[in-house]
């Protein structure tokens, strides 16, 4: 293992690069507790900064016209991998696969607030940084990863000037944005220490590329207030905007053309922005949005863990079936980036991809030709991804279904409304129907106790919705030998008969909509969205609606409004 004061030298080392640029303020939260918990720097006032409101206007809540200022913005482990293929320009490596897993908050993993670093964590940094570099150092060939990052061979005596060219191209493409010639002259001379050392140029290089990749201007996302404690709104910079949006879209580093565009000043601009993201779209990158986008908000990633059903309820339930609906719902997600469709018929969609062991599983024909195959739901109790067997196996239980996970997912992922949490000290008995009983009976009897009426009268009625579906998403007529009655009500009083009448609701509802924005909108900040952000929240809702609800055209109103294109600095305490 890395001794932790060689990793805490190099940091300090890369500290140098900083403050040569007279920004050392603009990374105070890191600064103040490098490797502490984030609750010791800015997290407790960023949900401040983001979720709170003043009527009386004071200091430090601006109302409307706030954009609010996101918690120096450390990559989450996927931003890292990704990041380290592309600035290795394809290198195969997943680096993180050796680090702690990110925290989870609001729903998401790369919410700055909690993504803090240890020194153990630091240490695995540096220690990837050297696997990396070796492994693209190694690499054969005229196109190789080496020879794209050796751009020059030093003679005797050049050695520095070669170290310039190669550092100076690299720590732009690293910290995504143009560097100094301070800055550079501090990595050379790293180079140059190793020389002196007696090292060749190549073991000297390494350690200035290692600089690099350990230095905060790589592992955050860096946006500089030019007075961090002023409440003054600013622009981000060119740079700072090219890297939200790549990191919103593609959960990776800016590509050439965003970067050239930085360089010109010319991506601030909204029709600019537009331009970018609709581009972004068409790139085969753009694969993170089902990943980590939808994986997260729609649940998705929770199908790549063992899905713990009871054999002997589910004989015919395995890992295959269990891939199969993996893959159903991240190609129909998929259609929502290239095909322009509206997010409506994430709901409603009468159409579905199955290979032939999930067709076995809906009960219809296997599909004509290898693999999967778009097929018509047509005749079929399934509307969208609501009634999909995978989504419906995640909100169950092992041997039976659970309208009340189905119910709370709906409510806190589709509309937003959070029910209230158990009373303290209240003991929840698990829900097993009494013989000749069903669900609905048994819920009816947990909602008669007033302690769990509050939230079990939000969540239920929509779980129930769904009670035709069976834990690992198959339809079925009866409950425990008895009729099943999906009937329910919305929390806005609209009334359904079944699941097929519920989503055809929400879908149609303002809170659906509403939702899908904030959620993009908390994804692409990496924040919470608080009642500062809610008038420019109702801009974009408004675009994204007359946008017919396509993901392209909420990503561009979220890209061009102001709370993603600004920010502000915080008062001093």
């Amino acid at each position: 293992m890395v001794q932790a004061s060689h990793a805490i030298r190099l940091y300090l080392t890369s500290l140098a690069v900083v403050t040569t640029t007279g920004c050392y303020s603009g990374v105070s939260d890191f600064e103040r507790n490098p490797f502490g918990d984030p609750d010791a720097n800015d997290s407790a006032n960023d949900a401040n900064d983001a979720g709170d409101d003043d009527a009386d206007g004071e200091p430090g809540h601006l109302g409307k016209d706030d954009p609010g200022r996101v918690t120096i913005h450390r990559l989450s482990n996927v931003e890292y991998d990704n990041t380290i293929r592309d600035l290795f320009h394809g290198l195969p490596v997943s680096p993180s696969a050796d680090f702690p897993a990110d925290e989870v908050s609001l729903g998401f993993d790369n919410i700055s607030d909690v993504l803090s670093v240890t020194p153990v964590l630091f240490e695995l940094y540096e220690r990837a940084a050297e696997q990396t570099i070796a492994q693209a150092l190694a690499t054969a060939g005229e196109d190789s990863v080496r020879a794209r990052i050796l751009t020059c061979e030093p003679t005797p005596g050049s050695e520095a000037t070669c170290a310039d060219e190669i550092l100076r191209t690299f720590a732009k493409r690293a910290w995504r944005r143009p560097v100094t010639d301070d800055e550079v002259e501090v990595l050379v001379g790293v180079v140059t220490e190793g020389l002196a050392a007696g090292n060749d140029f190549e073991a000297s290089l390494s350690l200035g590329l290692k600089t690099v990749l350990v230095s905060p201007w790589f592992l955050f996302r860096v946006e500089l207030d030019p007075d961090p404690q002023s409440m003054e709104i600013h622009e981000l910079t060119d740079h700072e905007l090219a890297a939200r949006l790549s990191y919103f879209v593609w959960s990776t580093m800016p590509d050439d053309e965003l970067t050239d565009m930085a360089d010109a000043g010319m991506l601030h601009e909204p029709e600019a922005l537009e331009t970018q993201v609709r581009r972004m779209l068409e790139d085969p990158r753009a694969e993170a949005l089902v990943d980590n986008f939808a994986g997260q908000w729609l649940y998705l990633r929770n199908l790549d863990g063992e899905l713990a059903k009871d054999v002997g309820t589910f004989p015919d339930f395995d890992a295959e079936l269990q891939a199969s609906m993996k893959t159903e719902a991240e190609m129909f997600f998929r259609t929502f980036i290239t095909e322009g469709r509206s997010l409506q018929e994430l709901l409603t969609a009468d159409e579905t991809f199955v290979d032939a062991r999930l067709a076995e599983h809906y009960g219809m024909p296997a599909p004509a030709g290898e693999g999967f195959q778009r097929v018509s739901l047509a005749g079929l109790p399934r509307r969208g991804l609501l009634t999909q067997p995978g989504i419906l196996s995640v909100l169950s239980h092992a041997s039976q279904t659970s309208p009340v996970k189905r119910g709370k997912w709906v409510l806190e992922q589709l509309m937003c409304i959070h029910p209230p949490p158990p009373p303290a000290g209240v003991d929840i008995p698990p829900l097993e129907p009494s013989e000749g009983g069903t669900m609905r009976d048994e819920l009816e009897k947990h909602r008669a106790d007033p302690q769990c009426a509050a939230c079990h009268d939000l969540m239920d009625p929509i779980g129930l919705g769904l009670e035709h579906y069976d834990a690992i998403g198959r339809f079925r007529d009866l409950d425990n030998g008895q009729p099943i009655d999906a009937s329910g009500e919305l929390p806005g009083g609209e009334t359904f008969t079944d699941a097929l009448g519920m989503v055809s609701l929400l879908a149609k509802g303002d809170d659906f909509a509403a939702c899908t924005a904030r959620k993009t909108l908390t994804y692409a900040l990496g924040r919470e969205i608080g009642q500062p952000d809610q008038a420019y929240l109702d801009e974009i809702v408004g675009e994204f609606q007359a946008a017919d609800m396509t993901l392209e055209g909420l990503l561009v109103a979220v890209v061009t409004s102001d709370v993603f294109r600004m920010r502000r600095g915080e008062e001093q305490g």
